[in-house]
C-alpha cells in the first residue's frame, strides 16, 4: 500500500512538474548572475525581458531538437505510468517497479550523461583523481559503517 502511495505522489510530482516552470529567470537576475550591475551601466529594466519556460514549453519550441523533445517526453509519459500503476498495481508490483524504473533511471540519466559529458570535456586528469579519490573514500567509510554496525548486532544477539 505504500508503495502505491509514493507512487501515486511520485507520477503526480513528474506530470505536474513537467507544466510549471522549469526556467524562471527574469532580464535583472542574469544581468546580476553575469556579474553586471544595471546601475553602474546606466541600463534600465523596463527593456528586460523575462523567461519562463515549462517542460512542454521546450517541447514545443521549434528550436529544440527533436531527440530532445521525445526525452523531455519521457517526463509526462513516465509520471502517468506511475499514477497508473498506483491505481492498478494492487497486485502487480512489477507495474510500480516498472513505471518507476522507467521514471528514475529514464528521466535522470539524461541530465546526468550530459553533466559528466561536461566535466569530460572541461577538466584534467587531477581532478578526476581528486574525485574519484573522495568518492572512495565514502565507499571505505560506508563499508566501516555497515561492519561495525554488522558486529553490534551480532554481539546482542549472543
Amino acid at each position: 500500500m505504500k508503495a502505491r502511495i509514493v507512487a501515486f505522489i511520485c507520477g503526480a510530482a513528474i506530470v505536474g512538474g513537467f507544466f510549471l516552470p522549469w526556467i524562471e529567470m527574469s532580464g535583472l537576475q542574469m544581468l546580476k548572475t553575469a556579474g553586471i550591475n544595471p546601475a553602474m551601466h546606466g541600463l534600465t529594466l523596463p527593456g528586460l525581458g523575462e523567461i519562463k519556460a515549462s517542460g512542454f514549453d521546450l517541447v514545443r519550441h521549434k528550436d529544440t531538437p527533436a531527440k530532445t523533445s521525445v526525452i523531455l517526453l519521457l517526463c509526462p509519459v513516465s509520471g502517468i505510468l506511475l499514477l497508473l500503476a498506483s491505481f492498478f498495481g494492487k497486485n502487480k508490483r512489477w507495474l510500480i517497479v516498472l513505471a518507476a524504473f522507467i521514471a528514475g533511471v529514464g528521466i535522470l540519466s539524461y541530465p546526468f550523461y550530459y553533466i559528466i559529458r561536461f566535466l569530460q570535456i572541461t577538466t584534467g586528469l587531477g581532478l578526476w583523481l581528486v574525485i574519484g579519490g573522495a568518492f572512495l573514500s565514502l565507499v571505505l567509510l560506508l563499508s566501516f559503517l555497515m561492519e561495525s554496525g554488522s558486529d553490534k548486532s551480532e554481539s546482542r544477539s549472543k
